[in-house]
């Protein structure tokens, strides 16, 4: 079944299980128990006061209870979101903001933080003792930019930026949040790779200057074709424009030191493989700022797949609430943390 289907086909299942906002909520924050329970007595003989929001009113102890207090899902305006992004994740499925925006009906940018959110939780749950790879590895994932790609630059180009602190911390983070406006993100043709024409154009302009038109006349294309083109690739940061409507080939530094994929595992040539198809398939491609992101991700997917529903909800309702501040403050190392993945995952 292709992937577009069987998405459909879990969304059908998931909003008939959850038909509204209080069974979403209550299976968010309850899991597997069938009902709220008071956090003062532990009674389930509670009243959901839906004129006050999400308080539970204990009949026994009288006390009341704000069900989502203290919890990841602390503050979440709609919970059908946070619930469909978990669900699919256990269904090993892992969407992508624009899959989830029109889903759930929220903003690309919502959809997206959710996600980052989510990422963060499979990074702090992952085995410590995981392989550690240089994230060279997985060069061919990234030609997504980050706020720290340098200024027209392949996004590999990122992979030349080194920090002290890159050099001297053994600890992967993360930083799940690549923009303020993750619309653009999705948007933005830097993010993408080229296009078949887009390429064939950027192989035609060399160091010598070239007239748009000498482009067209020696490509045999109209205008139409090769303008927007040449936008786009100077946007990239590949091309840049000279007097007189010419075009030359940008000089860009190569990303040096090759990675030796003989010194591999056969295990981590496994993990790598399965995490650049992962990010390339599902997100259309990482940054190198965020992919300790992905493969995290990958891995509770997997989870989620051999430990079945509840496994990946389970995990979330052990951690408070994430707000947009302490997610920006993680960014990926020189090295991946790669943990073991089932041979499935390849």
């Amino acid at each position: 079944m292709e992937r577009k289907e069987r998405i459909y086909q879990i969304w059908s299942e998931l909003s008939d299980s959850f038909p509204d906002k209080e069974s979403q909520l209550k299976k968010l924050c309850c899991g597997s128990k069938k009902n709220f329970e008071c956090s003062h007595c532990q009674s389930t003989r509670v009243e959901l006061m839906k004129e006050e929001g999400r308080c539970l009113k204990c009949r026994d102890c009288n006390s009341k209870t704000w069900i989502t207090s203290s919890t990841f899902f602390r503050g979440i305006r709609k919970p059908l979101p946070y619930l469909a992004a978990i669900y699919f994740l256990e269904y090993g499925i892992a969407l992508n903001s624009v899959e989830l925006s029109i889903l759930a009906n929220v903003t690309q940018s919502t959809a997206w933080e959710i996600i980052k959110k989510i990422s963060l939780i499979a990074n702090a749950s992952m085995p410590a003792q995981g392989e550690r790879v240089s994230v060279r590895h997985i060069v061919k994932a990234i030609y997504k930019r980050s706020r720290k790609t340098p200024r027209d630059c392949h996004p590999a180009q990122e992979l030349e930026q080194e920090t002290e602190e890159d050099k001297t911390s053994t600890a992967i983070t993360i930083s799940m949040l690549e923009s303020d406006d993750a619309r653009l993100l999705e948007q933005n043709s830097i993010q993408r790779k080229l296009a078949e024409q887009d390429r064939v154009i950027l192989e035609a302009i060399g160091q010598s200057p070239l007239h748009a038109d000498e482009i067209c006349s020696n490509l045999k294309l109209g205008p139409s074709r090769v303008l927007p083109s040449l936008t786009i690739l100077e946007l990239d940061g590949l091309i840049e424009s000279v007097a007189g409507n010419r075009y030359r080939r940008k000089l860009l530094n190569p990303v040096s030191d090759e990675p030796n994929y003989l010194s591999l595992s056969q295990n981590a040539g496994t993990m790598i493989g399965a995490t650049i198809e992962f990010a390339r398939s599902v997100y259309r491609g990482i940054s190198k700022k965020y992919s300790q992101l992905y493969v995290a991700l990958l891995w509770m997917v997997q989870e989620g797949e051999k430990q079945g529903w509840q496994s990946i909800l389970a995990r979330c309702r052990k951690f408070d609430h994430f707000d947009k501040s302490s997610i920006t403050k993680f960014v990926t190392g020189q090295n991946l943390v790669m943990p073991h993945f089932p041979d499935s995952a390849a």
